[in-house]
């Protein structure tokens, strides 16, 4: 066994650069064995390899340096474990925050493919869950922009920063109105992937459950063809409690949308 290791050897064997190990002895993490006044060269033992490697394993799990700093200062097991139960907590929030990523992802995945489908010729009758938006009442005298105004301003303010947002856009609007070929507007909503629990009560009411049911969905790539209206007319349906039009975006350049229509389903008593 050598007495003594350069550090591009102790890089080679523990394989990191060489530039990490001086990063590692700029910080104080460790001492070479000896420096030759001469050079400068840096030289290690192989008892110091062990320090290196532990180094090297915090920084495998996300440790900085400072946290390493103080970890290999602690001379008992529990303060130690402390610190990795510290870390762990760090960890497992980022976990969180990433499959919530992950999952918003896969959303936006499925909505793009969904518009990607293009117009359905027939209704199809969907079981959905129960879900949630947040919505503004839409006023008869008002123009689209002003209660898209107001839904963005309600989605941005302190409260609004609240919720995690599903980038889908819709309308509850009237059912009468609709068969007689009328757009009513009853509320612009965004789609919320939960409630957070501490909402004030003048948020709160601004938020909508969408009831698990089924549902008679049309899609349509232009905004409710009078063919839907007509197939709506032709059903033996109760008027239903709620319904939906969707939008769905055909790209993030320019806003075209589609539609989807979602009539909350009720047979017609005989």
């Amino acid at each position: 066994m050598k007495e003594r290791y350069s550090i591009g050897e102790i890089a080679q064997m523990m394989g990191v650069s060489v530039q990490t190990l001086r990063k590692y002895c700029n910080r104080g993490l460790i001492t070479p064995e000896s420096v030759d006044p001469k050079t400068g060269y840096r030289f290690f033992s192989f008892n110091q390899m062990h320090v290196i490697d532990k180094i090297i394993y915090f920084r495998q799990l996300g440790m900085s340096l400072s946290f390493i700093e103080e970890a290999i200062q602690q001379k008992d097991t529990q303060s130690l474990i402390t610190m990795l139960l510290e870390q762990r907590g760090r960890v497992a929030k980022e976990v969180e925050r990433q499959q919530n990523i992950l999952d918003c992802l896969d959303w936006y995945i499925g909505y793009f493919q969904h518009r990607q489908a293009g117009q359905q010729p027939f209704p199809y009758l969907v079981s959905k869950p129960k879900r949630y938006v947040l919505a503004v009442k839409c006023h008869k005298e008002e123009q689209v922009a002003d209660f898209e105004t107001r839904l963005a301003q309600l989605r941005h303010s302190p409260q609004g920063n609240l919720f995690r947002y599903l980038r889908q856009y819709g309308y509850v609007i009237d059912f009468d109105a609709l068969l007689q070929r009328n757009f009513e507007n009853q509320y612009k909503f965004i789609y919320v992937e939960e409630i957070p629990p501490q909402l004030d009560p003048d948020m709160a009411q601004h938020v909508l459950t969408i009831p698990a049911g089924d549902y008679l969905c049309f899609f349509d790539t232009k905004a409710l063809q009078s063919s839907v209206i007509d197939q709506l007319r032709q059903m033996a349906l109760a008027k239903p409690s709620l319904v939906l039009v969707n939008e769905y975006e055909k790209n993030l350049s320019d806003y075209e949308a589609a539609y989807g229509l979602e009539v909350l389903y009720q047979k017609k008593e005989s």
